[in-house]
């Protein structure tokens, strides 16, 4: 006889797990706030930005020695929220890219932030 799937414990694992899912769902729908907690990182990529701005330095950001691949668009996310804050603190930022595909699209996403921050 094989193993049947449906066991209690199963039951059990399935409620551990769509429980809290179902209540954040209907709290969010009732209007009722969630809290989301501050990433840490979020702060030093501030103070770094703050820092050279202080300092009259330039900020330099790169995206490796990556082409044009999911690696490159989790980077441009980051890239766009560092423009946008040295836009504001009128900082120079340098960018260098290996890739010309790949610079391009960083222009691009620096050039939007700047726009953004005006």
């Amino acid at each position: 006889m094989g193993v049947e799937h449906s066991t209690p414990g199963l039951l059990l694992l399935l409620i551990a797990f769509l429980g809290p899912v179902i209540v954040l769902i209907r709290r969010a729908a009732a209007g009722k706030s969630i809290f989301i907690r501050r990433i840490p990182g979020v702060d030093a990529v501030n103070e770094a930005v703050g820092r050279a701005a202080e300092l009259g330095r330039p900020i330099s950001f790169t995206t490796g020695l990556t082409s044009v691949s999911p690696v490159l668009y989790a980077c441009l996310g980051v890239l766009s929220y560092v423009a946008y804050r040295a836009a504001r603190f009128r900082s120079r930022l340098l960018v260098p890219q290996y890739n010309p595909e790949a610079m391009a699209i960083v222009e691009n996403a620096v050039r939007d932030s700047y726009r953004e921050a005006r």
